[in-house]
């Protein structure tokens, strides 16, 4: 019955045993063989290596320097801290200048802490944004409330559709639109321009333009919307883009329906007409090029070509 307990205890350490012999004591016992051999080679070489290494000049500054910090530093440091806490225990009034020392700092903090009637206020303006504590629970001395600083800019973010992403672009004026904010509000805002634009992430379509705010200016989390200050220009004749076609190159034309007389009576074929782009947008295209009477082909069942039948269905 002893042999069989002395046998598990044997087994109990035996993963330590072999942990430490295969991380520790082989590893040893390896370098010691390679301090008498010849790296290159695996010769034995006996002292040879140790005589080399005493003429050495980074070995001899290590150990020169190892030792000054042995015989130096070391027993200073025991010497401090041994009168240090020889001093503490017999109550001296160098004692009580080395405690005054170590815990002002605190005692000044809690002093602070009693005039304000218990009271932690923020040492800058702004809008508490998170409260990572409970009540009554512990502080835990990092980021325990979060808040805003209103004195810095702040960053309006906006998000447009993927019709109206066409109007977005840096450096673009916008005008702030709010029903909760005042005039005089407002034009503390002053002129706002588009300063970044990035795709949606949330939605995958569409564009998120961010606009630099001045500081103290909107509150933080306000909902606003913006109007984007775009320049306007009337043209002659617009288009659906599905109605726009274009060849090789930068050349676009448009089919039109027109009448042909036949045996059989009048068709209505369709005809190709080349037009000029002056605008093109997400829907619409402004064109010159086409009348005012001429009736466009939007889309088609079947392929088109000049001068091909067609049977309108009208829109």
């Amino acid at each position: 019955m002893r042999k069989r307990k002395m046998w598990v205890g044997y087994l109990f350490i035996l993963p330590s045993f072999v942990g430490v012999l295969i991380f520790v004591l082989i590893p040893y016992i390896d370098v010691v063989r390679r301090a008498f051999m010849q790296t290159a080679s695996g010769q034995f070489v006996g002292l040879l290596n140790f005589k080399a290494i005493l003429h050495n000049k980074a070995f001899l500054l290590a150990f020169t320097n190892t030792g000054r910090f042995v015989g130096v530093c070391i027993p200073v440091l025991l010497v401090l801290s041994l009168g240090i806490a020889v001093s503490l225990a017999k109550q001296t009034a160098y004692a009580e200048i080395l405690k005054t020392g170590f815990v002002e700092k605190q005692l000044s903090a809690l002093k602070e802490l009693q005039s304000a009637e218990g009271k932690v206020v923020s040492p800058m303006d702004g809008v508490v944004s998170a409260v990572n504590i409970q009540v009554g629970g512990m502080t835990s001395g990092t980021a325990d409330i979060l808040i805003a600083d209103t004195s810095a800019e702040m960053m309006l973010k906006v998000q447009f559709s993927e019709e109206n992403k066409e109007h977005v672009i840096v450096g673009a004026n916008v005008k702030l639109i709010s029903d909760v904010l005042m005039e005089t509000e407002k034009n503390a805002v002053g002129k706002l321009k588009i300063t970044a634009i990035q795709q949606n992430t949330e939605t995958g379509a569409g564009v998120e333009a961010s606009i630099r705010i001045p500081p103290n200016t909107l509150p933080i989390g306000i909902s606003v919307g913006v109007q984007i200050e775009t320049s306007k220009k009337m043209y002659s004749g617009c288009i659906p883009l599905e109605a726009l076609h274009q060849e090789e190159g930068n050349q676009y034309y448009v089919y039109t329906t027109d009448e042909k007389k036949t045996i059989l009576g009048t068709e209505v074929i369709a005809r190709r007409v080349v037009v000029t782009v002056e605008y093109k947008g997400d829907r619409y295209a402004a064109v010159k090029g086409l009348s005012v009477d001429q009736n466009i082909i939007l889309s088609s069942s079947k392929q088109i070509s000049d001068g091909g039948r067609i049977k309108p269905q009208k829109q």
